[in-house]
């Protein structure tokens, strides 16, 4: 497959007039051009991860010490947004979604965050957590609120939060902070949030560093101890909202516990029309249930009318330089069927489904076995594009047993 490859998105933003509400936010003065890859939060302990909201990672190896880094987006201003507790009194909050026909029965929260200046072993001591079964507002109650710190453990990303211009500055190292959620009631399907408040022991931040790179779906929220209410989480430059990266572990209710551990790593190409194929997911990828029970994997925001497929790889996710973009699969690489996208040829109305158990059921590839961690991504053509091609970003996923 000569034309795989993944590019960064290098979106064409527009500039608002006038100045981006009040905030508590870390800003840069000089925003940067970046490269995508991936999301990573630490392992889950006791119990799948059912959500999480990414990616944020933006190069491999080229941070410092051959850390991973966080790039502010080209264009952009903010490092992060606060969510300092104490005196401060400010929170963070973003919304998740629980799928129908699932009752979620939460354990742990991995919520990222630094503290500006903090070494690698951390400085941040404490996390309290709401969830809402709307979004936060003024005057408002949560759905179910932790104690005053529920903190289990931080862990060190690997990950710097930087510019392009310092690609090898360490004074923000990202931490993954895992908070218990025991004794949170189960969620019914629908629509929720989950809003932050973290200390440390410096006295800058802790910092919420947002997702990279931006959707027009992205809509965080910030409550600010100096105006007492919730406003969007805005970058400073280009005014647009923000999301955050955060993981969520638990049993979804459908038995067995197990989910896969799915979740949506690596960046998409941005095709001739402007648009990046986006990757999701329903079901649980298994082998004892393949036959009657689907996972389907589709990507959508394809040009429509094109030929595409899947293709999968069991040797690794990556995320390399390929064409001027990125590979989110370590080779050996295999091919699925080939598809038709479907709708118009000028438009982006085009999309790939495919049911990743039938490929389990198949017995074709004697690597899928329970256990197996798989990364996913589609590939189609796109006769415009300088290679004639267009890649999604990625899925990845263990096999349940």
């Amino acid at each position: 497959m000569r034309s795989l490859n993944a590019l960064f998105v290098a979106s064409s933003l527009s500039m608002f007039a006038g100045l981006a509400p009040a905030q508590s936010i870390d800003t840069s003065a000089a925003p940067g051009g970046w490269s995508g890859t991936g999301s990573l939060f630490s392992l889950p302990t006791d119990a799948p991860i059912v959500f999480s909201n990414g990616p944020y990672i933006t190069g491999t190896g080229n941070g410092f010490g051959g850390a991973n880094t966080s790039e502010i987006e080209a264009g952009w201003n903010t490092f992060g947004f606060g969510c300092q507790g104490g005196t401060t009194n400010n929170r963070i909050a973003d919304d998740f979604v629980v799928p129908a026909g699932q009752n979620w029965s939460l354990t742990k929260l991995h919520w990222l965050a630094y503290q500006t200046g903090a070494g690698t072993s951390g400085t941040i001591t404490g996390i309290q957590v709401n969830v809402w079964n709307t979004m936060p507002v003024t005057g408002g109650s949560p759905l179910w609120s932790s104690a005053a710190n529920v903190m289990i453990t931080r862990t060190f990303t690997n990950v710097y939060r930087v510019t392009n211009t310092t690609l090898t500055n360490n004074t923000r190292a990202i931490f993954d902070v895992e908070a218990d959620l025991t004794g949170s009631p189960v969620l019914a399907p629908g629509t929720y949030w989950v809003d932050v408040q973290l200390v440390g022991t410096l006295t800058s931040g802790p910092w919420a560093p947002p997702t990279v790179p931006h959707l027009a779906t992205d809509n965080g929220r910030q409550f600010l101890g100096t105006t007492l209410a919730w406003a969007p989480t805005q970058d400073t430059t280009t005014l647009l909202p923000q999301d955050f990266p955060f993981a969520l572990e638990g049993d979804d209710g459908t038995g067995g516990g197990c989910t896969g551990s799915v979740a949506v790593y690596c960046t998409s190409k941005v095709n001739s029309l402007g648009c990046s194929p986006s990757v999701s997911s329903t079901g649980a990828p298994q082998v004892a249930n393949c036959a009657s029970q689907p996972f389907n994997m589709t990507v959508s925001s394809l040009i429509g009318n094109k030929n595409g497929l899947w293709f999968y790889g069991t040797a690794g996710l990556n995320g390399i330089g390929f064409q001027g973009g990125h590979l989110c699969i370590k080779p050996a690489i295999k091919r699925l069927n080939v598809q038709n996208s479907g709708g118009q040829g000028t438009a982006c109305n085009g999309s790939m489904t495919t049911d990743f158990n039938a490929r389990i059921c198949s017995g074709l590839d004697t690597a899928l076995v329970a256990g197996a961690t798989v990364g996913a991504q589609a590939w189609s053509r796109d006769p415009a594009d300088p290679f004639t091609t267009s890649l999604s970003n990625a899925l990845s996923f263990t096999i349940c047993p």
